[in-house]
């Protein structure tokens, strides 16, 4: 508590003293705004994947805060074809994305096992442009109703569009379907330390 200490004491020969100050790391909250509340028009705009809807669930549902129980996938007994997906976001303002969060529903499968991340300016419809890798590949949690972080802090690059790129679905699936999935920022502890002389003036 700085306002406990006498600054203008003699600290010895130096006559300097040392002040740590504390902050701590934070992540954002959500990047991507409820969709399954948004409109259908909105959600046109913004959210792109080839992810296929099957059994009557609703990709939308993948970010909606978890505010909605429905999950989209195949209906039990359903097929979950084989292929290369991804999932596109276009922001309305450049982000910095550090984190994807993913919630399995129960027992229900994956639609796909591993995945990376990518973040592009110059898309127009998560296809296209020029595409920058932020992060490595992650091997999604198969835990039941498991909800896991997939963190990659060291990304500082900012993007309009950020995508999950999946490892191929190389076998279909039965009963398919995620609960949510979020993206988040990073901003780490600041550095708060700094030397001050005996009357109270930073030093260098």
């Amino acid at each position: 508590n700085m306002n406990n200490v006498n600054l203008s004491m003699d600290f010895g020969t130096t006559k300097r003293f040392f002040v740590q100050g504390y902050g701590a790391e934070a992540w954002s909250d959500y990047l991507v705004p409820n969709l399954t509340d948004a409109g259908a028009s909105y959600r046109a705009a913004h959210l792109f994947t080839n992810l296929p809807e099957l059994g009557g669930g609703y990709l939308r549902s993948l970010f909606d805060h978890g505010k909605y129980s429905s999950a989209w996938g195949t209906t039990a007994g359903g097929t979950f074809p084989a292929g290369s997906y991804y999932i596109a976001y276009k922001f309305d303002t450049p982000k910095q994305v550090n984190r994807v969060s993913i919630s399995r529903f129960g027992a229900w499968k994956n639609p796909f096992d591993t995945f990376t991340m990518w973040g592009s300016d110059n898309s127009t419809n998560g296809v296209d442009g020029a595409w920058t890798q932020i992060s490595t590949s992650f091997t999604i949690s198969t835990d039941y109703g498991a909800v896991t972080n997939y963190d990659f802090t060291s990304n500082t690059m900012r993007f309009t569009w950020a995508k999950m790129v999946a490892g191929t679905t190389t076998q279909p699936r039965n009963t398919v379907a995620w609960l949510e999935v979020d993206f988040r920022s990073y901003t780490p502890a600041p550095d708060k330390s700094f030397w001050v002389d005996s009357n109270g003036n930073p030093g260098t």
